[in-house]
């Protein structure tokens, strides 16, 4: 896999171990996690050992993780996949610095990534779940073509507490062709 997917006004590129201590910095932080995400606080020199040596876990779902970036290299944000273990299919996750949200760049990425996946892997759907109170991060999954399928009832905990996340889809047929060209670099 190159490192580059390209998208009209953002780019994907896969993570590299000096994308690392931005991460733990977003990770670590109050403002950009929000209300709804627990605060992760983890050290730098952890994430790095993680990033080099992934968990059996994280292995097996074969977990990938990209670098959301405006055309003239800002990192705006992440976006990821990994296999659902019990299924055939993936699940991504993403996330916009709040300052760059609310500007169609996470619907952007999270096309381009529908694209990557349906073009590259032989699965027959691709998932989101997210807390429900989230609407914005349901707003662009269903702008990049996921419908919403159910609500999972405490399927989530942050902050304290147990959440309802909505699960939502995108199947192959759906898909039909790319939107957004995903050419590699």
């Amino acid at each position: 896999m190159s490192g580059l997917l390209e998208g009209k006004n953002v780019n994907l590129r896969v993570m590299e171990k000096e994308d690392v201590p931005l991460l733990v910095g977003w990770w670590n932080s109050l403002e950009f996690q929000g209300e709804y995400f627990p605060v992760l606080q983890k050290s730098k020199t952890q994430a790095l050992q993680e990033f080099e040596n992934p968990s059996p876990v994280q292995a097996a779902m074969g977990q990938v993780e990209f670098m959301i970036e405006k055309k003239d290299g800002t990192r705006i944000g992440h976006i990821g996949y990994g296999k659902d273990i019990l299924h055939e299919w993936i699940e991504i996750g993403y996330d916009i610095v709040p300052s760059e949200r609310k500007k169609g760049y996470a619907s952007e990425a999270i096309q381009i990534m529908i694209d990557y996946l349906f073009l590259s892997k032989n699965i027959p759907r691709i998932t989101v779940c997210t807390d429900t109170r989230i609407i914005a991060a349901m707003r662009a999954a269903e702008k990049a073509g996921f419908k919403r399928e159910d609500i999972v009832r405490k399927g989530g905990f942050a902050m304290g507490k147990f959440v309802d996340t909505c699960l939502l889809g995108i199947l192959r047929e759906e898909w039909k062709e790319p939107k957004i060209l995903a050419k590699t670099a």
